[in-house]
């Protein structure tokens, strides 16, 4: 277990996970918010709807217009 005692000095073997865990969970907050921000766009606003329009039409390839 070389290689785990190198990722986990004995000094502090849980902080760094966790802090590089809250960085992954603050990311993926991030990411939720700005994708449902860009969907309330598409919803509610109607200068720039077409710039949303092509950004939502490329994000959901997976339902053509038949």
């Amino acid at each position: 277990m070389q290689c785990s005692s190198a990722l986990w000095p004995s000094d502090m073997p849980t902080p760094r996970f966790l802090e590089s865990y809250k960085t992954v969970v603050v990311v993926v907050v991030v990411v939720v918010v700005v994708v449902v921000w860009l969907h309330l766009q598409i919803i509610f606003v109607d200068p720039g709807y077409q710039i949303f329009q092509h950004l939502y039409e490329l994000f959901h390839i997976h339902n053509p217009v038949s």
